[in-house]
């Protein structure tokens, strides 16, 4: 099990406020590859900032997330991180 935590954004992508209220929640992506991220996690709340991740493997994943909002828009993906669970 591992956990993982983000910042409440605040920002839009364009620049412009955006208020936790307009937050529709966030969705984790993880896998084996950074490039074939084929799991996926909602997290409805928009002031949940910390998941738990179950990874079967001690083998290096990939994992990255999206916002999307009230309105349906999400933003891009943030860039992808490389987590190793052994050490």
């Amino acid at each position: 099990m591992l956990d993982i935590s983000w910042e409440l954004p605040k920002y839009r992508q364009d620049g412009s406020e955006l208020a936790a209220s307009e937050i529709l929640g966030y969705r984790l992506y993880t896998g084996l590859s950074p490039d074939d991220l084929d799991q996926s996690y909602w997290i409805s709340d928009a002031y949940q900032t910390t998941a738990q991740i179950t990874q079967a493997s001690d083998q290096p994943f990939y994992i990255a997330i999206i916002v999307e909002d009230i309105d349906g828009i999400q933003s891009d993906l943030s860039p992808v991180q490389a987590i190793s669970l052994g050490g």
